[in-house]
């Protein structure tokens, strides 16, 4: 144990028992931190890495978690419940030591919840040692009885309880007998913004470039009257850029490939909207990122469509191209559902605070987020995705001869307009005093 560094606001010691470079919130804590003079050691698995900004962040330090060996997530020689009770053994043995001889004496321990077991006790118990003050960030919890009770003793004795969603600080005081301050996921500035034209004719031709799926960002053929061309845009004799007239719709989708996010509900949708568009209608080309259990299942069904008027590509994309093909697609698409409906789906902040307008699966928090008619909409089933497909796509693209209201241009200068608070801002409102005043009672 080390004591507070010289010169530091604080020790913040941050953790996710999870893949770091896959807990966006928890590294925008950590970032937001670390700016505001708070030495910050995250704890958890670096399975992958975070943003650049972050990872080299010389108030930023990160401390890795050994993950569960795979004889014990996937031997067949335990049963699930055995499984799952040396899974925890395993947790809570790694994170204790972690927590007591590999950190710095912390001012407070702040965790991802979930996992609540048994992170939670870890953690609370750490904290009683250090003599710190224990922080819990609510993205979710477990509707099983006995877990939930686990999670609400941990809850009351927190110093302070955070949580994304009014609906889910409701439901925490209720289910519970929590107390939670409400603090918003939004996209962090320097992270995700709207591209201007020859930003994006940069990006479309480094994919057209590229190998692979991303190769389809090729165009068809290219005119004497182009100097370098792409589906989607072309740079003139002069050196200009301009977005083709007959360019496709582009739309973004990011799905775990679980039931959370059903990625069927846009599969079925652009079947439909292939076998009723051609010829009034222009095209689709849907960019669909993630990776998940049955991502294979649904590429094989992808490969055997016959479709004329829709392009659907899976690419692997760079950590650094997620943002900017954000910033000059049309259209997001969340499919994100959450199982206890009290939660938001990130990726969707991410294309808001990129420009875009998102259509969404409709759950019970979701309006908190997607105003429709204002930033967007919201579907049921395929059968209404589809429809809100062919009216956001009537017109398009806006420098064609149609001269239609195109509701396309209304919500997307609704959302450039009306662009979301960022994260700093909104961290900085809701959650810094917080922050500030547990830190003078430590």
């Amino acid at each position: 144990m080390q004591p507070q560094q010289a010169g530091m606001a604080g020790n913040a010691v941050l953790v996710v028992v999870g893949d770091i470079g896959r807990s966006p919130r928890m590294c925008y804590h950590a970032h937001s931190l670390a700016n505001n003079n708070y030495f910050v050691e995250l704890v958890g698995y670096m399975d992958s890495l975070p943003d650049e900004v972050i990872y080299k962040h010389p108030n930023i330090r990160f401390v890795s978690l050994r993950s569960v060996p795979k004889f014990i997530e996937s031997s067949k020689l335990f049963s699930k419940h055995l499984q799952m009770l040396l899974k925890c053994l395993w947790i809570y043995i790694v994170l204790l030591f972690a927590l007591l001889f590999r950190i710095q004496c912390p001012t407070f321990i702040m965790m991802q919840n979930p996992p609540g077991v048994p992170t939670m006790f870890v953690c609370w118990l750490a904290a009683k040692l250090y003599r710190a003050r224990l922080i819990i960030d609510w993205h979710n919890y477990t509707m099983v009885s006995m877990v939930q009770k686990f999670e609400g003793f941990f809850g009351q004795h927190a110093d302070l309880n955070i949580c994304v969603t009014a609906s889910m600080r409701h439901n925490l005081q209720q289910q519970l007998g929590c107390s939670a301050v409400t603090v918003y996921d939004k996209p962090p500035s320097w992270k995700f913004k709207r591209l201007d034209d020859e930003q994006r004719h940069k990006l479309y031709l480094q994919f057209s470039k590229s190998s692979g799926l991303l190769s389809l960002f090729a165009a068809n053929s290219c005119s004497e009257l182009e100097q370098e061309s792409t589906l989607f845009s072309y740079r003139d004799l002069k050196g200009v850029v301009h977005l083709r007239s007959d360019r496709p719709l582009l739309l973004i989708s990011s799905t775990s490939w679980t039931e959370d996010e059903d990625f069927r509900y846009l599969w079925d949708a652009l079947v439909d909207y292939d076998d009723n568009s051609s010829g009034h209608l222009p095209p689709i080309f849907c960019v669909v990122t993630g990776n998940g259990p049955k991502k294979a299942e649904y590429l094989e069904i992808i490969k055997k469509l016959n479709l004329s008027n829709v392009t659907i590509i899976t690419p692997w994309l760079e950590a650094e191209d997620y943002p900017r093909l954000l910033g000059s697609a049309d259209v997001g698409i969340s499919l994100h559902t959450s199982t206890s409906g009290l939660d938001l789906p990130m990726k969707a902040l991410d294309m808001l605070g990129s420009g875009l307008p998102v259509v969404a699966k409709r759950f019970s928090a979701i309006n908190e987020l997607i105003k429709v008619g204002e930033n967007g909409d919201l579907f049921d089933n395929s059968t209404e995705l589809c429809r809100i497909l062919k009216d956001l796509a009537f017109g398009f693209p806006s420098n064609s001869e149609v001269t239609v209201d195109r509701k396309l241009d209304t919500l997307s200068t609704n959302v450039r307009k009306n662009c979301t608070e960022s994260w700093e801002s909104n961290w900085n409102a809701k959650f810094l005093p917080h922050v500030q005043d547990l830190t003078r009672l430590s």
